[in-house]
């Protein structure tokens, strides 16, 4: 049997390793503590940059287009005065047109070949409905996006040298050689497009 002092010892013994092992948890929360701001600021500084993106942007609304026709793609061919594939040069700075509340992105487009119509030139531009004015903090959504460097059919009107796309987004975007594939997800071979062009556009 232990004695008074022995039996003590071990109580005091048992209290310090206790004790010990309770500093180290509060340590151990002092420095989670200190870290927690930081991890929080790290996660929340970039989803609010997102969420306020157009905050204090005022929004243009776009006029409402209908397409009486069932296939959209057919539209295009249809409609389109010029068909041409090639690649997206340069995306230029949108502009804001004040009297006629309306913002407008000029595309240079470097053409690879043309398809349909008669183009002369190698470089036009075209014309987006839509993009982002900082200076007068205003913008309008756009039906098609073109990224520099992309390759694309692009199905246009003309007016005073200036290209639109047919509907605002007659784009068919390249997948990978000679594959190209338009906004609602159908996939079309180049020989394909250029057999529905020679059949016209059906």
């Amino acid at each position: 049997m232990k004695s008074d002092r022995s039996f003590l010892e071990g109580v005091y013994s048992k209290a310090e390793i206790l004790e010990n092992e309770i500093s180290k948890g509060k340590l151990k929360r002092k420095k989670y503590y200190r870290l927690a701001p930081i991890a929080a600021m790290i996660v929340l500084i970039p989803t609010l940059y997102f969420i306020n993106d157009n905050l204090g942007y005022r929004e243009i609304e776009q006029p409402m287009m209908i397409r009486t026709l069932t296939s959209s793609s057919t539209f295009y061919f249809d409609q389109a005065e010029f068909i041409v594939k090639g690649e997206t040069k340069e995306v230029k700075e949108s502009k804001f047109v004040k009297e006629e509340d309306y913002i407008y992105t000029d595309i240079v487009y470097t053409i690879d070949e043309v398809l349909q119509g008669n183009i002369e030139k190698t470089e036009i531009v075209i014309r987006l409905e839509g993009g982002r004015v900082k200076k007068e903090r205003v913008y309008q959504n756009m039906k098609s996006e073109f990224s520099e460097g992309e390759k694309s059919i692009v199905f246009l009107n003309e007016e005073n040298g200036i290209y639109g796309l047919v509907m605002g987004d007659g784009q068919f975007i390249e997948l990978e050689k000679d594959i190209f594939v338009d906004n609602q997800g159908t996939n079309y071979r180049l020989e394909e497009i250029k057999e529905i062009i020679n059949f016209g556009g059906n």
